[in-house]
């Protein structure tokens, strides 16, 4: 009935080797991931943020949108539900007056933020150009410190690879709480 394609090197065979190459490799990313946030100097922040689940206090929050521009419209799977889920985030952070703090990687190669999402970020603090992956850069440290003592921080945008969890890194560095909305890539 199956044929040739249980047998070695058939289609299902491929099927399941290339399975448990990705099963491995995202258990492996987990471990690394997790072994980075031990490995960090600050004794302090080895053994509390990444392992203890701290619930999101929204008078203590600020809100940080990663990158959602235009031109990763075509790059991003299903990047319509990520904007979606980034307008609600917006309208419900500015229905609750928490402070709402934004990027564009390389504006002037990747274009602005998507519209729909400028219009809901506050007037006196559209996004804010960056040439590195962190979000924090210096505009955004200054905002953030003018903020204290909000110490919880909430991230929404792309490029979870790099950009967001780069960001994360920076902000469990600085003892901040930091929780990532999903579904976003």
């Amino acid at each position: 009935m199956f044929g040739n394609t249980i047998a070695p090197g058939g289609r299902v065979a491929i099927f399941f080797e290339r399975l448990a190459t990705a099963v491995a490799l995202l258990n492996w990313a987990w471990v690394a991931i997790m072994g980075l946030a031990t490995r960090f100097s600050n004794p302090r922040w080895r053994c509390s943020k990444m392992n203890q689940q701290q619930p999101l206090k929204l008078i203590n929050a600020i809100i940080l949108l990663c990158d959602m521009q235009e031109r990763f419209r075509t790059k991003i799977f299903h990047f319509e539900h990520v904007e979606k889920m980034a307008e609600k985030m917006l309208k419900a952070s500015n229905k609750l007056g928490l402070p709402i703090l934004s990027t564009e990687q390389n504006p002037k190669a990747l274009g602005g933020t998507v519209q729909g999402l400028t219009e809901l970020l506050p007037p006196e603090r559209k996004p804010l150009p960056k040439s590195q992956f962190s979000m924090l850069v210096p505009e955004i440290r200054t905002d953030i410190a003018s903020l204290e003592p909000r110490k919880h921080v909430a991230i929404l945008g792309i490029e979870a690879h790099i950009c967001v969890l780069q960001t994360s890194l920076d902000l469990l560095r600085q003892g901040f709480h930091v929780h990532v909305r999903l579904p976003f890539s």
